[in-house]
């Protein structure tokens, strides 16, 4: 008799093992290991860059929602990169941490995370800052669910205290994607999450300079304590914990001077005038110019962009979910905040809150579209926020053969009023699994588009666009189609011819937790961001190791079984090494995950004892990525 083995290899290798007699009297083996071949070492196939042992122990660690984002992040950086991002989730100090650490890693741009300049620890004393200064104010209070360590999920949102025009203070939970993406998430908009200097003059030819941890602070540290700190001789340097302790609302619903709470203190700190008619944050550029909050801090200056800059940075240290807010076709910007219901215009320059100053007419009038960015560089249009005449423009895209391009990278642009010519960015968003970019616009204007995808662009020359739309009225559906003058990838070109001789198990295929995320590259900042997706059909195949080779290269070869991922039952012989590909090969910009469970039973009596126990292997596959788990009976 013998006895199957299955075991779970370097992220997922399946072995078969299988022993003889052994002993002197026959029958089957006891429990021992004597009578046991060792099932050998086998690595499976992966060319999309498989998790090294420390990135399995931390999605291992992550919270549930978190772990196919974290995996997918993990595996797009070098093994040393990876490991030092997921050392930040095993060794993190403070275990309330681990889940703002995890998402800071997985919903960063991997070109961020990559670059020299950034050192991971940043998102470490990120996530530990915002816990610190939960402590002092009393408007806002953060609330988990679940328990790191012991919970299999978890995470958390905050409540904050505000007062209602009617006079009541009321409580508001935001929800769980507001609290990380615009309170937790180290990037704002366009600058990096790097440590800066504040004090140290950056050249004028650049936005930022990067300092290393012991010569810079960041933002979220800075902005509370450490400016006072380390301000210069015989200067002010107002902070956070000075204005915020001891507040007891974070908003009162009101504009302008009428505003109470921590809106209004934030207002106050950055038009503070230290001696009347001298403020301490002058509006005006000149000379130096820079993306980085404590860098404008140290200037004392700045157009809307830099003060916009300064008031996510202050609004997000003071635990209040914030973002530059944008308009199309005019040169400005301001801020928006989420007061539990909604999204709130202000901007402290002019000591505008919820649309009480009339400057803002000249931009809502002017403009095609309002937008804020997520710290992925994903752009979220809210035009409806902002206009009420608004049609619904549809960008389908699809192939030269008409096949549809699901995570295709579309803007759209506007011409800029009195401009000759010149045409403004308004906004972008990837196409679904139809193959459809929607964008909510402003009703009767002109409108161009720029498609680009990992295989082709429309227009094909780089810095250009192409006509879209042209007075659609309020209410209205315009559809216009683009077709790239190029073919999506094809499937492999594997043949199944089925197995020779008699098969000698059963190979039972589960497949759960199917999934997908597009992960296109934004044209704004050039940077990948993800999206949720529906998962798409992937191929799978059970070839030798000669026809795997042959795949590998690209050249046609067969297979003794394809399919799906999805449920199958494949009668399998056991007469040398058998992989069990997973293809992701025709997708260009969607990652898959799920969770693989392989179960081999005997078909012939006798040929082993024992129950058989199933493998389970999650497992993530980037776009154009394939896998493969060895199935390889002992000798």
């Amino acid at each position: 008799m013998a006895r199957i083995i299955i075991w779970l290899g370097f992220a997922g290798a399946l072995a078969l093992g299988a022993c003889s007699d052994g002993g002197g009297s026959g029958g089957t083996p006891d429990s021992g290991t004597d009578d046991l071949l060792d099932p050998p070492a086998l690595a499976p196939y992966d060319d999309t860059a498989p998790l090294t042992e420390l990135g399995v122990a931390a999605v291992a660690a992550a919270p549930a929602w978190l772990r196919r984002d974290l995996a997918i992040a993990l595996r797009k950086q070098t093994p040393e990169r990876a490991d030092e991002l997921a050392a930040l989730v095993t060794d993190a100090a403070d275990p309330r941490t681990v889940d703002e650490i995890a998402f800071s890693i997985a919903h960063t741009s991997p070109e961020v995370l990559e670059v020299t300049s950034f050192y991971p620890e940043l998102l470490a004393l990120n996530a530990e800052l915002i816990y610190a200064h939960d402590a002092a104010p009393d408007y806002v209070e953060l609330v988990d669910t679940g328990v790191p360590g012991t919970d299999d999920d978890f995470w958390t949102t905050a409540t904050y205290t505000y007062f209602q025009k009617g006079g009541d203070l009321v409580q508001r939970t935001v929800d769980r994607d507001i609290y990380y993406w615009f309170v937790v998430h180290p990037k704002m908009e366009d600058e990096n999450p790097w440590f800066i200097d504040a004090w140290s003059v950056c050249s004028s030819g650049m936005l930022e300079c990067a300092a290393t941890p012991d010569e810079g602070w960041f933002w979220r540290e800075f902005l509370w304590e450490a400016a006072a700190d380390t301000c210069p001789e015989e200067g002010l340097c107002p902070t956070l914990d000075e204005w915020l302790p001891g507040l007891e609302m974070a908003w009162n619903g009101r504009a302008g001077g009428d505003a109470e709470g921590a809106i209004k203190e934030i207002v106050e700190l950055m038009r503070f005038q230290p001696v009347e008619g001298d403020n301490w944050l002058d509006f005006g550029a000149y000379g130096e110019r820079s993306i980085q909050p404590n860098r404008i801090y140290g200037l004392g200056r700045g157009n809307c962009g830099e003060w916009a800059d300064m008031t996510t940075a202050l609004a997000r240290t003071a635990l209040i979910p914030n973002a530059n807010a944008t308009p199309t076709s005019w040169d400005h910007t301001w801020n928006a905040f989420f007061d539990g219901i909604k999204w709130i215009e202000w901007e402290p320059v002019n000591y505008a809150i919820d649309a009480d100053y009339s400057g803002w007419g000249a931009s809502f009038e002017g403009s095609h579209s309002f937008y804020i960015t997520r710290g992925d560089g994903l752009v979220l249009l809210q035009t409806p926020d902002y206009r009420d005449d608004v049609f619904t423009m549809e960008i389908v895209v699809h192939d030269s053969l008409g096949t549809l391009i699901p995570g295709a990278s579309v803007s759209v642009w506007a011409p800029i009023p009195d401009s000759s010519g010149y045409w403004s960015y308004a906004g972008e968003a990837p196409t679904d699994a139809d193959g459809v970019a929607t964008f909510p616009l402003v009703a009767m204007g002109s409108y161009a588009v720029r498609i680009e995808t990992p295989i082709g662009s429309i227009p094909a020359e780089a810095n250009s666009i192409t006509y879209a739309s042209d007075g659609i009225a309020v209410g209205e559906t315009d559809v216009k189609e683009y077709s790239l003058e190029v073919q999506l990838p094809w499937p492999l070109g594997g043949e199944a011819v089925g197995f020779e001789g008699e098969a000698a198990a059963a190979m039972h295929l589960r497949f759960a937790d199917l999934g997908a995320r597009f992960t296109p590259v934004g044209q704004r900042f050039g940077t990948t961001y993800t999206v949720e997706a529906p998962a798409p059909e992937i191929q799978a195949w059970l070839v030798d190791e000669a026809n795997l080779a042959l795949l590998e290269a690209g050249e046609p070869f067969e297979a003794g079984w394809e399919g799906t991922a999805s449920d199958a039952d494949v009668e399998i012989p056991l007469d040398g090494v058998s992989y069990l590909v997973l293809s992701n090969a025709a997708q260009i910009s969607t990652a898959v995950f799920g969770t693989l469970s392989v179960t081999v039973e005997p078909l012939v009596d006798g040929a082993w004892t024992g129950p058989a126990t199933p493998l389970e292997l999650p497992y993530e596959i980037l776009p154009g990525g394939r896998i493969a788990v060895s199935i390889t009976p002992a000798e």
